[in-house]
């Protein structure tokens, strides 16, 4: 699952950009939000 996440974020990348942008900075991008989800999520149930 792991691999799978890294190879779409290097084609997502690639395809946004034009270039060859480091892996880790697509998946940052794309993994904040998901983050952010679940910060709230874990706030909204102590509530």
């Amino acid at each position: 699952m792991g691999a799978s996440l890294v190879l779409l974020a290097d084609s997502f990348g690639r395809l946004i950009f034009g270039i060859d942008p480091p892996v880790g900075v697509i998946m940052g991008i794309m993994g904040a939000p998901f983050l952010v989800y679940l910060l709230l999520r874990k706030v909204n149930s102590t509530l």
